[in-house]
């Protein structure tokens, strides 16, 4: 079996498997995974990966999603420095990644989810 018809294979087992949790679609399948998915990168489910790949996953484009709004809405028409919008977007998305990753680690535990190598 190719690593790609593999990855597909479990990427459907890992999403009934979510699917008869009662998790939220939204909380199991976020808009982030669906977008990478769409452009044809392999990502597991976020239930599926480590906390840290989580932190960072959900972290990075929360600061870069929030930060580019808090940018175009309010810092620009204050002239806030850039080490100031920099970091502020940097720690809103450490903040928001581990809140998220903290999240589905424990969802994970609740539902006592199976390892992504056990599916």
């Amino acid at each position: 079996m190719s690593e790609e018809s593999e990855f597909e294979r479990k990427k459907a087992v890992a999403l009934d498997v979510l699917a008869q949790t009662g998790i939220w679609k939204s909380n199991y399948l976020p808009p982030i995974t669906r977008i990478f998915w769409a452009l044809g990168v392999k990502i597991k489910p976020p239930h599926f990966v480590s906390a840290w790949e989580n932190a960072v996953l959900f972290g990075g484009y929360f600061a870069v999603a929030w930060g580019s709004m808090m940018w175009l809405f309010l810092w620009s028409k204050q002239d806030a420095p850039f080490s100031v919008t920099f970091f502020s977007a940097l720690l809103a998305g450490v903040l928001f990644g581990c809140g998220m990753a903290a999240s589905v680690v424990y969802s994970a535990k609740k539902y006592n989810l199976p390892s992504w190598e056990s599916l």
